[in-house]
């Protein structure tokens, strides 16, 4: 009878720590639970917000639209700028050869003109790129 009494007390202290056992698993499971609300809700928030927006598809075709013929002319006025200066370069020689120290000092002032003009060019394109992005 003895290990009766001492086998049903050991199967309550084995209940005892299966309850304690199963209440410790449904707090993580219900923690678990939480997280994967949580986690899922996260996920629609950045699955939505990684998808573009028509109107900003729309923004960027036109900005795309309008940026390529810009470029064209870029394109053009760089090839015309550079015809220019060579051209340039070249009358300049040919004064140089012609004229003497007083056209050589000339030189440096049309040099002076032809870097302000260059820059000029630059700023111009770089504001109607910037334009075209605004």
């Amino acid at each position: 009878m003895m290990d009766a009494v001492k086998q049903y007390q050991d199967a309550e202290k084995n209940i005892a720590a299966l309850k304690m056992k199963l209440a410790k698993s449904l707090k993580e499971v219900d923690s678990l639970n939480s997280q994967h609300s949580y986690i899922e809700k996260q996920f629609g928030s950045l699955e939505v917000a990684s998808k573009p927006q028509e109107n900003e598809l729309d923004r960027l075709e036109e900005l795309k639209n309008s940026i390529f013929p810009e470029e064209r002319e870029i394109n053009r006025l760089a090839d015309g700028s550079k015809k220019l200066k060579e051209k340039v370069s070249e009358l300049q020689t040919k004064i140089e050869n012609a004229g003497g120290e007083k056209l050589k000092s000339q030189k440096l002032k049309v040099q002076k003109i032809q870097s302000v003009s260059i820059l000029d060019i630059e700023k111009n394109f770089k504001f109607n790129m910037m334009l075209c992005l605004y």
